[in-house]
């Protein structure tokens, strides 16, 4: 600015010398007649004063467009450089598979990893350290038993230096990660490609901690379904079917069924019929202790253990009676 203003001065300063020249030439030009060459010194002058006004013009024009294209140029590399530094970053992206017990979820998780890997792209396989149901190795399994080599831990900040190195993120049992969504969320942000398998809800149909929160950071979420236990309907419930409340109990068939919503709500009705038959009498049902956990068992009019098979079979039977009230309700 103070270099523009600088040369406005001097262009000034040179229009008003060739003025006054041309002031002077005509002022003077009476009494030159006797001198040949004086007239033609001063138009000389003037000619190169009007030369050097129009060089120092041209001159300004010059550096002043070329400032200006050259701030264009900056403002549009830095545009072009954040551009490409968030379309690279905007690569990434969350997939995420949601369903009740035996709906399929690490079968999808472990064919999305297959493909991938078949795409020469790295893939990081993460587990819960807890879910030792199939293996104890360094290993995800589906319930079909099929297995994939994953890194086991508890709190995904434990792979924060790993993950830099991989292209896919692949984590299963995602429920059991207090930290899921903010640390998928800066996975993805980072460009890399991010899928989840997990449970959407506890035993209970509540949120499973904090796996609902991915839902907003996703761009991809899938709800997948089972068969039913009892009716072979499919199912989207998972029912426990042990008596214990804790959140975190890791199991298969031994501990878990998929119910439809009849069947669920069937099976919670005569759970809650039960629950008050054993409040209103005593003796009536024997239990024992598991650590924390108390696990009930039915018992026949002579007071023996009925089988646990047989015991699951009535249930059941209990179970579609009662569903089928519901449907013919309903």
């Amino acid at each position: 600015m103070q270099l523009k203003q600088l040369i406005i001065n001097i262009q000034i300063q040179l229009m008003i010398a060739n003025m006054v020249i041309l002031m002077l030439l005509s002022i003077i030009k009476p009494y030159l007649s006797c001198q040949p060459y004086v007239e033609e010194w001063l138009i000389i002058i003037s000619f190169i004063f009007s030369r050097i006004k129009y060089l120092i013009q041209r001159l300004v024009f010059h550096n002043y467009s070329y400032k200006i294209n050259q701030k264009k140029l900056t403002q549009s590399s830095k545009k072009k450089y954040i551009q490409m530094s968030i379309s690279n970053k905007a690569r990434g992206f969350i997939s995420v598979y949601f369903g009740p017990m035996f709906s399929g979820k690490s079968t999808s998780l472990l064919n999305d990893i297959l493909k991938y890997e078949s795409e020469q792209k790295k893939v990081l396989v993460v587990g819960f350290a807890h879910d030792n149901r199939y293996s104890d190795e360094a290993e995800i399994v589906t319930h079909q038993h099929k297995k994939h080599h994953a890194v086991k831990c508890f709190e995904l900040k434990e792979i924060e230096q790993q993950y830099k190195n991989y292209d896919v993120i692949a984590i299963d049992e995602g429920q059991f990660f207090l930290d899921i969504a903010d640390k998928c969320d800066q996975y993805a942000n980072d460009g890399k490609i991010v899928i989840v398998a997990a449970l959407d809800a506890t035993f209970q149909r509540k949120a499973f901690n904090q796996v609902l929160n991915l839902i907003p950071v996703a761009e991809k979420v899938i709800k997948l379904r089972g068969k039913c236990s009892s009716c072979e309907e499919d199912s989207s419930f998972s029912s426990r079917k042990i008596k214990s409340n804790l959140i975190e109990l890791i199991g298969g068939e031994d501990l878990y069924e998929p119910l439809c919503r009849s069947c669920f709500l069937a099976k919670q009705s005569k759970q809650e019929e039960l629950d008050q038959e054993d409040n209103s009498s005593d003796g009536t049902s024997g239990c024992y202790q598991e650590g924390q956990d108390q696990v009930q068992f039915a018992k026949n009019p002579n007071g023996e253990n009925i089988d646990n098979e047989e015991s699951n079979n009535s249930t059941n039977e209990t179970i579609s009676e009662v569903a089928e009230q519901i449907k013919i309700k309903s």
